[in-house]
């Protein structure tokens, strides 16, 4: 039996109950988290190569990256700082493996469609997969409670905390190497 969003989804709102209001907030709140871990991890590329910066964070943060091009990129970006620093370079690298699993949940949340779980505090998110040659554009739903989103906003909150350190690293260095002392 081939699933069919519509059916499901015709008349389907957030109410303004309690759980429907704390899910519309963590939604959104994913999303601005989102671009705080955009704006850091960019500051950060700029510092290491201003020329390749704007491409680099592109292939990060593109959904369809072709995964060869975002390892080259990741590659690249560590072996330009490896001999400089490299206690830096095991947090970035530590960093992008973080960022790849948050990317995969919040694409999953943000770019779903949703309908009412089987319970009041559920949610079923159906991933979009632009790609999928079958042509079945909606995955099978997953069950969502706001337990994940505590989850994913935890783990963003530790990497934003981590790119904001690295930031602050790299702007030290950077000071150090204008007063000829890295």
């Amino acid at each position: 039996m081939k699933f069919d969003p519509l059916k499901k989804l015709v008349g389907f709102h957030l109410s303004r109950n309690a759980v429907d209001t704390e899910f519309a907030h963590c939604i959104s709140t994913v999303m601005l988290n989102w671009s705080r871990l955009e704006l850091l991890l960019f500051t950060i590329v700029l510092s290491i190569d201003r020329k390749q910066s704007a491409k680099w964070t592109r292939l990060f943060f593109k959904t369809n990256a072709i995964e060869a091009r975002l390892d080259a990129a990741k590659a690249a970006i560590l072996a330009e700082m490896q001999t400089k620093r490299p206690t830096f370079v095991q947090h970035l690298a530590d960093a992008f493996g973080r960022l790849a699993s948050i990317k995969a949940r919040r694409n999953t949340l943000v770019h779903g469609v949703w309908s009412r779980g089987e319970t009041q505090d559920t949610f079923i998110v159906h991933p979009l997969r632009l790609e999928s040659k079958s042509g079945d554009v909606l995955c099978d739903g997953e069950s969502v409670d706001l337990n994940d989103f505590v989850v994913l906003l935890d783990d963003m909150q530790y990497l934003e905390n981590l790119l904001a350190s690295l930031v602050s690293e790299m702007a030290a260095y950077q000071m150090l190497k204008k007063w000829n002392r890295a």
